[in-house]
């Protein structure tokens, strides 16, 4: 929880700044991971967090919300960023986490 919440705080003014607000759910965190802690590789998680969060201020809607929560599914555990802007394809869904792809509607 306070990777996500270092992270979201580095991209508050860039979202600020376009009347965006990034809302972290704090009791997700806590009702999934309570006062676990689990090991991870904190730079490739940071990375992946922070890829998410600035694409997901790069093309939300301006005034608009992004919400970031931790999330489960059986055995694992994530978090989970959620905006609305520019939609991406069914076709490019797919795709998105290949390095240094853009979808065409985000041209």
């Amino acid at each position: 929880m306070r990777l996500a919440i270092n992270l979201v705080n580095d991209f508050q003014p860039q979202a600020l700044e376009q009347g965006i607000k990034i809302l972290v759910d704090n009791e997700s965190f806590r009702h999934i991971f309570g006062s676990n802690q689990i090991q991870i590789e904190k730079n490739l998680v940071a990375q992946a967090i922070s890829n998410v969060l600035e694409n997901a201020v790069k093309y939300a809607s301006p005034n608009s919300e992004i919400h970031v929560m931790a999330c489960s599914s059986h055995n694992d555990v994530g978090v989970t960023i959620e905006s609305f802007g520019i939609p991406i394809s069914d076709s490019d869904k797919d795709k998105v986490f290949q390095r240094g792809f853009r979808g065409e509607s985000a041209q």
